[in-house]
Parts: C-alpha cells; sequence; structure tokens
C-alpha cells in the first residue's frame, strides 16, 4: 500500500469514526459560554500568533510569510488544548481519543490555516506598506467565522458523520 493511501485510510478511519459533538445543542446560557470559551481561546491564540510573527519578522529578520507558518502552528496546538478542554468540553480520554481529537482538529485548523494564510499573502502583497500584524488581524477574522463549527461538528464530535450536520 502507498503512503498516500495510507493517508487517505488513516482520514476515512477518523471520519467515520465521529459523532454528535459534546457540546451540541444545550441551553443559550451553556451556548453562550461555549462561545466566550472559543473567543477566548482565539484570543490566546492570535496572541501566540501574532507575538512570535512579531519576534520572528522584527526581531529577528525572517521573512514574513515564513514566520507565519512558524506562528500558526504554536498558535493551533495551544488553541486545540484550550477548546478541547474549555469550550467543547472533550474532558480526559485516552491517548487515541486525544489524538483523534487532534487529527481533526488539525483537518480543520488546516483548512482554515491555509485560508487565513491565502488572505494573509494576498492583503501582503496587494498592499506591502501595511504591517504584516495588520494583515493578520484581518486573516484571522475570516478565518475565526468558519472555525467554530468544524471544530464543534468535526473535530470534537463523536460517532459517525451523517448528512446535515
Amino acid at each position: 500500500m502507498s503512503a498516500a493511501e495510507d493517508l487517505y485510510r488513516a482520514a476515512y478511519d477518523v471520519i467515520e469514526d465521529t459523532e454528535t459533538p459534546p457540546s451540541g445543542g444545550g441551553r443559550p446560557e451553556d451556548r453562550l459560554r461555549r462561545y466566550a470559551a472559543f473567543a477566548l481561546a482565539g484570543t490566546v491564540g492570535f496572541g501566540v500568533d501574532a507575538g512570535l510573527l512579531l519576534v520572528l519578522n522584527t526581531l529577528l529578520g525572517v521573512d514574513p510569510a515564513l514566520a507565519r507558518i512558524v506562528s500558526l502552528v504554536l498558535a493551533v496546538s495551544a488553541t486545540f488544548l484550550i477548546n478541547r478542554r474549555y469550550t467543547f468540553a472533550a474532558e480526559g480520554g485516552d491517548a487515541a481519543s486525544i489524538g483523534r481529537d487532534y487529527v481533526r482538529y488539525w483537518l480543520v485548523a488546516g483548512a482554515m490555516a491555509f485560508a487565513n494564510y491565502l488572505v494573509f499573502v494576498l492583503i501582503v502583497v496587494a498592499l506591502p506598506a501595511l504591517p504584516p500584524v495588520l494583515a493578520l488581524c484581518v486573516a484571522s477574522a475570516v478565518a475565526m467565522v468558519f472555525s467554530y463549527v468544524g471544530y464543534e461538528r468535526f473535530a470534537f464530535a463523536r460517532g459517525p458523520l451523517t448528512p446535515g450536520r
């Protein structure tokens, strides 16, 4: 079996082993708490992302596009930890369960990071005088809109995915 087939099978296994999100539905105050926790996780992630971008680009002279890749990877890992524990209440679990959540999270985050990075680069290229951190703000806002649903409905879901969820 080729590496591509192995990767496909692993992704398929992750998708097939998906259930309803632990946070799904609930009272309005529960949803509000989740939105607040998601906003806090995003704020922390943004701080990690922007802080590392500034340090790498401004202090160390790393190209902003390369610096952003490093800052995104670390920011996504930070938000995974916060969102898993506080936003979507996916506490505990064995290493396989945590690993499955992390893979799913990265699938969503990867799509969002690509969109985020694409918007960032387009802004940096179109407006070279604009500080990279401002481009980061716009790109992050665009990606945030789609992230919540992806994390709730896929990354921290349990059991098989069904259409319409």
